[in-house]
């Protein structure tokens, strides 16, 4: 008897916690509905990201990730950021930030933030320290006189990438890139006057390539996003298989 009121007594305790946990989780809620949106000018001093522990398996591989800024008058802030803003954050850009309590709304970085030493590879490819996985890439971007030959391609996370497709579209002579992961490579060619893209996924074992167009930046750092996620790009984009002739 005393083993079930005892177990009765458990459960009941463990009932009023979950009731109280879920109150203080409305409460939280209301008050950050309460909180204001903000804006700010700041210098992103450097981004982190933390595991999340958990007993399922299936998340075993998930992360928080934050961005630390400096405000004008020298106060810092650490601010919550989904991972999609998070790949897009570089140590040392200036800019306003909208937030709202402690989570990062937006962050608009000024263009004099872009500007960089044309002879330099520093700018795309060494600034940064590396985060996440990296590809092989190599590229040709005449303006900035960088020519990396696929033969000596170098190791690049997603934000260099982003950072080099960024600039593509100014170049206004034909510039590309290439990056291989796994002996599967994927191509991106610009003319330099416009916003479309040819992409190229060579075959050699087929005797071909799969290749297709799109029409801006926005559209090739999703793809490359993808790639780096092992998504079968020539399957999803319905790209056309070309024999080599």
């Amino acid at each position: 008897m005393m083993v079930i009121v005892a177990a009765v007594i458990g459960i009941l305790f463990g009932m009023i916690a979950i009731v109280l946990a879920m109150l203080q989780m409305n409460t939280n809620q209301v008050e950050l509905k309460k909180t204001p949106f903000k804006k700010e000018v700041v210098t992103l001093l450097h981004t982190h990201s933390e595991r999340i522990e958990s007993i399922d398996l299936d998340n075993q591989n998930q992360y928080e990730y934050f961005a630390d800024f400096e405000f004008e008058n020298g106060m810092t802030k650490t601010f919550n950021v989904e991972k999609d803003m998070f790949i897009y954050l570089f140590s040392g850009s200036t800019g306003e930030i909208v937030f709202k309590g402690n989570d990062l709304v937006s962050f608009d970085v000024y263009q004099d933030n872009l500007a960089h030493d044309s002879d330099s590879h520093a700018f795309f490819f060494e600034h940064f320290p590396k985060i996440g996985k990296t590809v092989e890439f190599y590229c040709l971007s005449p303006i900035h006189k960088i020519e990396i030959k696929d033969s000596e391609s170098i190791s690049c996370d997603f934000r260099d990438i982003v950072t080099f497709i960024d600039q593509m579209e100014t170049n206004r002579k034909e510039n590309y890139f290439g990056i291989e992961d796994d002996h599967v490579c994927i191509q991106f060619f610009n003319d330099g006057r416009s916003s479309s893209y040819e992409i190229d996924m060579p075959m050699i074992y087929k005797g071909g390539s799969y290749q297709g167009m799109t029409h801006s930046s926005e559209e090739v750092k999703r793809i490359v996003n993808e790639f780096f996620e092992g998504v079968n790009i020539s399957e999803k984009y319905n790209l056309q298989f070309i024999t080599f002739r």
